[in-house]
């Protein structure tokens, strides 16, 4: 439970404001406007499709969804229920292999969405306005 309670927090202060802009990259002050003569490509690099990404915030809430339902919840209900079950104990184990694999199924979504949702400063070079 600790650690579901530290990532909500991770989740809630990566959804605060954003500090860094394109004058703050340049340490241009406040009151410069920045502005770009033209774009750096005009096609796709290595920069554009690996390091900046885009997901919608229904996907993202979904995906969290399943990581803390995968990870934390089944795991949690699976260890209390355990001593209720009437089952063999070859029955029992299968469970908790397949509750472990769920859980570290859900940890694999779980780093996808933290690469997916990472703001890189290099994402302000390419016309972002803000990361």
């Amino acid at each position: 439970p600790s650690t579901l309670f530290i990532k909500l927090l991770y989740w809630y202060s990566i959804r605060l404001k954003k500090t860094s802009n394109t004058r703050s990259a340049l340490n241009l002050g406040k009151n410069n406007k920045v502005s770009f003569f033209e774009g750096p490509h005009t096609g796709e690099n290595y920069l554009t499709t690996e390091m900046i990404n885009k997901i919608d915030r229904i996907k993202s809430i979904s995906y969290r969804s399943v990581f803390c339902i995968l990870t934390y919840v089944t795991p949690v209900y699976c260890i209390i229920q355990e001593p209720y079950l009437v089952v063999s104990h070859k029955i029992s184990l299968i469970t908790f292999c397949l509750t472990t694999i769920m859980a570290i199924f859900g940890m694999f979504i779980e780093r996808w969405l933290f690469f997916i949702e990472s703001q890189h400063s290099v994402s302000l070079y390419y016309g972002n306005n803000a990361v």
